[in-house]
């Protein structure tokens, strides 16, 4: 079996005559699992238990990490505005707020 690769063909959405599931399957089952938080070791013998060698689950492991972190990397943070503060309105506001402080208790200091 060929799991390199996620094949687009819808036909092979369905179970497999023998009872296997079919590569698309496999790729949902585990990526569902890495979602709701389990362990790539209770992932991998999860899959093992569906009938997969240690080296296919491997690879479908390897391939849902690669796509999962992908997802996390593209799902917002500082660099990309998505969700965050960015940094510089950090900066203002601790600027901002230090002046304010320091005219409400008369420290005596300001800061540029």
């Amino acid at each position: 079996m060929d799991l390199s690769k996620k094949s687009d063909n819808k036909e092979n959405a369905v179970q497999n005559p023998d009872g296997q599931m079919s590569p698309d399957d496999l790729y949902a089952y585990a990526m569902r699992l890495k979602k709701i938080g389990s362990s790539d070791l209770s992932i991998r013998n999860s899959l093992m238990e569906k009938g997969l060698s240690k080296d296919d689950a491997l690879i479908i492991l390897d391939n849902v990490n690669e796509g999962f972190f992908g997802q996390v990397q593209e799902g917002g943070g500082v660099e990309s505005g998505g969700g965050e503060f960015p940094r510089w309105l950090i900066y203002v506001l601790a600027l901002v707020g230090i002046n304010v402080l320091s005219f409400l208790f008369d420290w005596g200091f300001w800061i540029y």
